[in-house]
């Protein structure tokens, strides 16, 4: 019976199975309940027409895979929403240009309609995502990342040359710079206000920044030199990683330690406090994406990606998926609540540097080594969607 069952799913699907075919509740739970008579006719049918639903129909055949009884019931079905994931799961939109280089970090506008890009070629690059053209500004010194404020106003570029650069948005006009003691800046990442940036570098400090003069206002020490940076949604806490794996979260405004973690081997690229702040996602070189809780630094969750060194994590916007990405160029997607891996999108031919879901959680955008950005539509899977 199982024999039968794989051999179904190597049939090629019709052209309008991207689209999908809409049937109600009532029809799609008739087609289930078909998954599990003994005639492989009657079977084989329902399972056809199930893999040409419709996007909007996952939720419902995921419910029903939860509360389905019988195992053959249960595979069956849960490997249908599998293959209708992966039909949905596509590549939507690429951006590149002639003269090929890597891209080191990403940054997309609070209303989506601009993404900016670092390259290894010391460019700055900002396309507008509905015209898909960009324009760009050579820099004096290597790059390594780019974020938007929140306010949509400014960028903040970080490089090698001790600077962080602040940009005009719209123009990539320089309006100023703050110079950094002693150290290469990796990363500049802003607070929810927009008043002020915290960075790290090629020291043990995370620097907290005052925008309107310049001024370091704050210094977070850490055991070894910094890695990553995150500010809580609130503004109210800093995180901060580093290369021995260590996570530090500090009070912003007194500076303070509030909690360290140390459950990394080694060292801590990206991390971001889930949406409403409880949470704390990290992504090791290990390989590893871990889950902690904010307030008391204990282990949540694990999700081991098996994509080689982790470079970019991201909470969706609802906060109910996880997507992270690595060297070996693959973009994973995972459902908080199950614990379990939704989709694995490929299409990257080298390491992928970071990742940025769109407003409306529909989208993962992602930057890589071989020089091209890419739009990844990511299915409905959750009434919450």
């Amino acid at each position: 019976m199982n024999h039968f069952f794989s051999l179904a799913f190597l049939f090629v699907l019709p052209a309008f199975a991207f689209e999908g075919q809409d049937k109600t509740q009532s029809e799609i739970e008739a087609l289930v309940q078909k998954l599990g008579s003994k005639a492989f006719r009657e079977r084989e049918k329902s399972q056809q027409e199930l893999l040409v639903l419709k996007e909007e129909s996952i939720p419902h055949l995921r419910k029903l895979a939860s509360q389905a009884t019988e195992p053959e019931v249960k595979g069956r079905l849960n490997q249908i929403i599998e293959t209708l994931i992966g039909n949905f799961a596509k590549e939507t939109q690429k951006f590149s240009v002639e003269e090929k280089s890597p891209i080191y970090s990403i940054a997309l506008s609070p209303d989506a309609k601009s993404l900016f890009a670092v390259y290894g070629n010391k460019l700055i690059r900002r396309w507008d995502v509905d015209k898909q053209k960009s324009t760009e500004l050579k820099c004096d010194f290597d790059l390594s990342s780019v974020r938007c404020s929140p306010d949509g106003k400014f960028i903040a570029v970080a490089g090698i040359a001790n600077s962080i650069l602040i940009y005009d948005s719209a123009e990539l006009k320089k309006i100023g710079e703050i110079k950094c003691p002693n150290a290469e800046v990796f990363e500049a990442v802003w607070s929810p206000n927009s008043k002020n940036l915290v960075s790290v570098g090629g020291d043990k400090f995370a620097r907290l920044w005052d925008l309107e003069s310049g001024k370091c206002i704050k210094e977070l020490e850490l055991a070894r030199y910094t890695s990553s940076v995150c500010f809580s949604p609130d503004g109210k806490k800093i995180a901060a990683g580093s290369a021995v794996g260590d996570v530090s979260i500090w009070d912003a405004e007194s500076g303070g330690e509030l909690l360290r973690i140390q459950k990394h081997p080694r060292l801590v690229k990206s991390m971001q406090f889930s949406p409403d702040g409880k949470q704390l996602v990290t992504a090791c070189f290990d390989g590893t994406v871990r889950l902690f809780d904010a307030n008391s630094g204990k282990p949540i969750a694990s999700f081991e990606s098996h994509f080689g060194k982790l470079f970019s994590v991201r909470f969706s916007p609802s906060g109910d998926k996880i997507a992270c990405a690595g060297s070996d160029g693959s973009i994973g997607l995972w459902e908080i609540e199950s614990h379990k891996p939704l989709h694995t999108y490929t299409g990257h031919k080298e390491q992928v540097m970071e990742l940025r879901f769109k407003p409306d959680g529909k989208t993962i955008l992602s930057g890589s080594f071989d020089g091209t950005l890419r739009f990844w539509h990511v299915p409905i899977t959750s009434e919450s969607h």
